[in-house]
């Protein structure tokens, strides 16, 4: 999985599951499509997830609110 895969991911609307755990090729670049895109995201997984910055994290902060804490 890549920032490519992830932008793809993102054309899913409807998704409210997301597992990434462990991935080492995505970045933020990817995790704010997915933010963007995907209103419905309620679970992500990311641990491991090593490339996300804190730009990443601000996108899901801002776009993803259904995310469960």
């Amino acid at each position: 999985m890549t920032d490519t895969g992830l932008k793809c991911i993102s054309n899913l609307g409807e998704l409210s599951d997301l597992e990434l755990r462990g991935i080492s090729n995505i970045t933020s670049i990817g995790i704010k499509a997915v933010a963007v895109n995907c209103k419905r995201l309620a679970n992500l997984d990311l641990k491991h997830c090593e490339k996300i910055n804190d730009s990443g994290f601000w996108a899901l902060a801002f776009y993803a609110q259904n995310l469960l804490q």
